[in-house]
């Protein structure tokens, strides 16, 4: 073997082990993007179902704060039960997310059918 074809063969194996250094960072970059969209991914299912069960327990809270006086709501209450539906309001509209804003329509739905003084 001649000094030149050691040489070359010195150059194709650094070159080789160039490519790979190249591969293997990108191989652990995906690796490393592929977690961090899985963890986003849990992250915000995670965070929409529980914005959903909040939005069941608002339900019920607004039923359980006004549902034994049906006939007549003093001016307080229907400024306090209006305050509670604005601020949910405001606080959905934040979000930009149509699924969470149709599962909050749906309860405020269910809420003025049941309370429609507050609407």
């Amino acid at each position: 073997m001649s000094i030149s074809d050691v040489k070359e063969e010195e150059s194709l194996i650094l070159f080789v082990n160039e490519k790979f250094a190249i591969f293997q960072k990108d191989f652990y970059r995906q690796i490393i993007f592929n977690k961090t969209m899985y963890q986003n991914y849990n992250y915000n299912q995670i965070l929409h179902e529980s914005i959903e069960e909040d939005l069941i327990w608002f339900e019920l809270e607004f039923d359980f704060m006004f549902k034994n006086k049906t006939d007549k709501y003093n001016n307080q209450e229907l400024d306090f039960g209006n305050q509670i539906l604005n601020k949910m309001t405001e606080t959905i509209d934040l979000l930009h997310d149509e699924k969470l804003l149709n599962s909050f329509t749906d309860i405020l739905t269910n809420i003025e059918r049941k309370y429609p003084v507050f609407f």
